[in-house]
């Protein structure tokens, strides 16, 4: 995560309170059991996020850089390991995106942007 709004702070995590390296999707959805316990559907988002991924890496030609990355998820998540092997390709498109949030209740968003809750 490079970027993020007061709205993302609040509704999701403050990103400004986590140590660079934390600032990852990936980690934050497979490595976090607050992240899956706020998401009504945790397993659509962690397959969706990690065919995304794939197609994100491939289409910037960055497969050699991201194998660190997969592999420490490989070796700390066997949920991503498993997902990682099924060899997805996603794209990003509309939807619903459902959270739990443990101070506002069931959140819901709409729309076609290409932003991941998590």
């Amino acid at each position: 995560m490079v970027a993020w709004n007061q709205a993302a702070a609040v509704v999701l995590t403050d990103y400004s309170k986590l140590p660079p390296g934390e600032r990852n999707i990936l980690r934050r959805i497979f490595l976090d059991p607050r992240v899956r316990e706020a998401q009504h559907d945790w397993d659509g988002l962690a397959r969706f996020v990690v065919g995304a991924f794939r197609a994100d890496a491939a289409r910037a030609g960055a497969v050699s850089e991201v194998t660190q990355l997969v592999d420490e998820l490989c070796r700390a998540s066997p949920e991503f390991k498993s997902l990682w092997r099924d060899n997805d390709v996603l794209v990003h498109g509309e939807g619903v995106k459902r959270l739990n949030h443990p101070k506002q209740g069931d959140r819901v968003k709409q729309g076609g942007d290409k932003s991941v809750w998590g």
